[in-house]
């Protein structure tokens, strides 16, 4: 089969981590609710393209197979059944986001002093969920040193949130995370790297194209086939369209602008902490649509 699975931690694992502040910042904590919610709904979107672009590939890859009696019709039953499972993938990132989620949510009941009793266990539960997860690495599409990484990045912000929240102090909670964030922001580049650029997804579309042409091919080059039927396939074919994967970096661009916010936040800065949540809001957004698939020209 021509697909290849290279996956790397999709990561927009950005969490942040708790923090404790005053009405005097309520705007900023309102806006990374907003952002980091919009963010994990794009997270969980943009896995359901890469499921549903894999699964639109293997398909076609029979179909073409099919028409053009390439193989036994056991082996081509075969394919129309083949599944790549990208479900504790997604699992994985969308939980590892609900921490960012925690994280703005923490911030906003507390700029109103409100009451953050749950926050412990909310935190056992990810880090354990996550943990739980991540104890099949392959199926969660990460390395052994990404799942390190991932596990010390949970538990560290795990505690920081519930260290700082108590201790109200928003601005050394976000100043704290600075590294952290960083390295999480440059691991979802490198995912971006590993999906995108090294042409795992794009893959995915060329896949479905060149097969739609070669079944097309396939019945041009079939002498039983009249014009009318060549045309009512053309027209069938054409109309098949192709799954694609789009909101990667609309994500990538969301958490780079919490990033900047957060480190706004650490540097008293909550006018700017605030734009730039705003931006963040945006980006989170665009990626946030429901998925759609798109007709290749």
């Amino acid at each position: 089969m021509k697909l290849w699975l290279i996956y790397g931690v999709i990561g927009v694992s950005v969490l942040l981590s708790g923090c404790h502040t005053t009405s005097s910042i309520q705007s900023p904590a309102q806006n990374f609710v907003t952002a980091s919610t919009a963010l994990l709904q794009a997270e969980s979107d943009y896995m359901d393209e890469i499921q549903q672009a894999s699964d639109a590939s293997y398909q076609l890859d029979a179909a073409e197979r099919y028409v053009s009696h390439a193989d036994e019709w056991k082996q081509i039953a075969s394919t129309l059944k083949h599944h790549d499972n990208f479900s504790k993938a997604k699992a994985l990132r969308v939980k590892v986001l609900e921490e960012l989620v925690n994280y703005a949510q923490v911030l906003d009941t507390l700029s109103k002093d409100g009451d953050t009793s749950w926050l412990k266990q909310n935190t056992k539960d990810t880090t354990d969920t996550i943990a739980g997860i991540l104890k099949d690495s392959n199926a969660a599409h990460v390395t052994d040193e990404q799942k390190g990484v991932i596990e010390s990045v949970i538990t560290t912000f795990g505690n920081s949130i519930i260290d700082n929240a108590a201790a109200d102090k928003i601005q050394h909670l976000a100043e704290h995370a600075k590294q952290p964030i960083a390295g999480i922001r440059k691991m979802v580049e490198e995912d971006d790297s590993a999906i995108e650029k090294n042409l795992f997804s794009p893959g995915l579309e060329k896949d479905q194209e060149s097969s739609r042409k070669n079944i097309l091919h396939s019945i041009y080059e079939d002498k039983d086939v009249n014009t009318a039927q060549r045309l009512d396939a053309f027209l069938s074919v054409q109309n098949i369209r192709i799954a694609t994967v789009t909101k990667r970096q609309n994500i990538i661009d969301a958490l780079k602008k919490l990033e900047a916010a957060n480190n706004a936040l650490a540097a008293k800065n909550n006018i700017a902490a605030s734009a730039l949540a705003e931006q963040a809001i945006t980006y989170a957004q665009l990626g946030a649509t429901v998925y759609k698939e798109t007709q290749s020209k």
